[in-house]
């Protein structure tokens, strides 16, 4: 690293706290007016400077794209748990640890996507086993690597009302490991429409909280 100091397990860079455990990097939140520089000065292409949160708006504006809503349904989830007060990491086996050290994975899917596909949605949640990356690499055997499993269901139906900031139009069930594996029966994927056939009523989000503690 340029710049960077390292002092035991810490690394200090710029504005940015680094903390490095092992393979596992968890980097400070950045500041959403944090200005776009050339060697830290501020930097202007045709008299405009830009920010982080300029980038933001470019990049993830459209939070129906399965991207982005997929990492918006993490974020939803984060708040939820009450474990929001760090960034998120997309290298970690899961996507979330309780402060108990519970495993939490987050699946999201939604009714409409950001195009129109011309045929009627199938809604599915896709569940597999997966291999972790390590400091040596990446695992030869894939597993489940949740304690519990959080499936999020962007549910509207009508293009013109579609805000996948308005929570009431989610729809959240919560599986333990064992009752995911269940549930799949072998396979890689479960329909909304199989949750609704088999009896699963959704979770209230002022609820997922106690729910996931109590699994």
């Amino acid at each position: 690293m340029n710049n960077c100091f390292l002092i035991n397990s810490f690394s200090f860079k710029s504005k940015c706290i680094i903390l490095k455990i092992g393979f596992d990097i968890m980097v400070d939140f950045i500041s959403p007016i944090k200005q776009f520089h050339f060697d830290g000065k501020e930097a202007s292409i045709g008299d405009n400077t830009r920010t982080a949160l300029d980038f933001w708006r470019w990049g993830y504006s459209d939070l129906v794209q399965n991207v982005n809503r997929g990492i918006l349904a993490e974020y939803i989830v984060a708040w939820a748990l009450d474990l929001d007060n760090k960034p998120r990491n997309p290298w970690e086996p899961c996507d979330l640890i309780t402060k108990d050290g519970k495993r939490i994975e987050v699946k999201s899917t939604g009714y409409l996507q950001s195009w129109d596909y011309g045929t009627k949605p199938n809604p599915r949640f896709v569940i597999q086993e997966k291999q972790r990356w390590t400091d040596k690499g990446l695992e030869k055997d894939a597993e489940y690597n949740a304690d519990v499993y959080v499936l999020t269901y962007h549910k509207e139906q009508d293009r013109r009302m579609l805000d996948p900031m308005d929570l009431a139009q989610w729809d959240f069930w919560t599986f333990s490991k064992d009752d995911i594996i269940k549930l799949l029966k072998g396979r890689k994927s479960i329909s909304v429409a199989q949750l609704q056939k088999e009896g699963y009523k959704p979770v209230p989000i002022i609820d997922l909280k106690k729910k996931v503690e109590s699994i």
